[in-house]
């Protein structure tokens, strides 16, 4: 068996194209330089290579969260934050009840949407009430949810929040909110206008309508919106 060696520090033109075993690596020379040659099997590392239209077996290697080109391009929404951790209020009086520092901060102008589970107990006939806070803001106040009935209720609320130009937050926002027990009604549009400055907290606020009834907040999500 004939063995080709050659320099792998110098140009060799004479030995283009002839391959040589080092180590664990097969080298092919190209006349410049040794180069490694790519096994089907071998865990290589590849720098420089174009795949064109290749079939993935498993993406259990390819971490990525979709919020920058990095991490695989943006799908649309981000994640800004989020608890579900549920906090509860029953005083019968307008209170903070679940606070999300955000961890990806909401540039002003972004459009964004915000979800939240609500429930209330039994105790009293009275309805429970939703509210919105942004960062030190309070943008919405406290609006029934759910019907005056001496019941335990479940449901949820939705908040979508925009803007015109892309710099300043559109008033009034649009929420809804409803339970098991109340058909989803419109939040009302009167309150506070959006603060015109990135968005680092958000606060789902509530009023349980009487120290009877436990009214409670959990899972709340907040995704910004792709705008490009």
């Amino acid at each position: 068996m004939q063995y080709w060696t050659f320099n792998n520090e110098a140009a060799a033109a004479g030995a283009a194209g002839r391959l040589q075993r080092n180590a664990a690596d097969l080298s092919w020379h190209d006349g410049t330089a040794a180069r490694n040659v790519v096994s089907d099997t071998a865990t290589q590392t590849l720098t420089g290579k174009t795949l064109t239209t290749p079939t993935i077996g498993s993406f259990t290697n390819s971490a990525h969260n979709h919020q920058n080109a990095a991490g695989g391009g943006l799908v649309g929404l981000t994640l800004a934050g989020s608890s579900t951790v549920e906090g509860t209020t029953a005083t019968g009086a307008d209170a903070d009840i679940v606070s999300v520092t955000l961890t990806n901060t909401i540039a002003v102008g972004t459009p964004f949407i915000i979800l939240a589970s609500l429930r209330k107990t039994t105790g009293a006939a009275a309805a429970s009430s939703v509210g919105l806070k942004l960062n030190t803001t309070v943008v919405k106040p406290t609006t029934a949810f759910t019907s005056t009935g001496n019941s335990a209720q479940q449901g949820m609320v939705l908040y979508v929040i925009g803007s015109w130009d892309g710099t300043n937050y559109t008033f009034p926002e649009f929420g809804m909110a409803g339970t098991d027990g109340q058909a989803m009604v419109f939040l009302n549009t009167n309150g506070t206008a959006i603060p015109n400055a990135t968005i680092t907290t958000v606060v789902i606020r509530g009023n349980s309508g009487s120290a009877a009834i436990t009214m409670g907040v959990k899972n709340v999500y907040i995704y910004s919106l792709a705008t490009s």
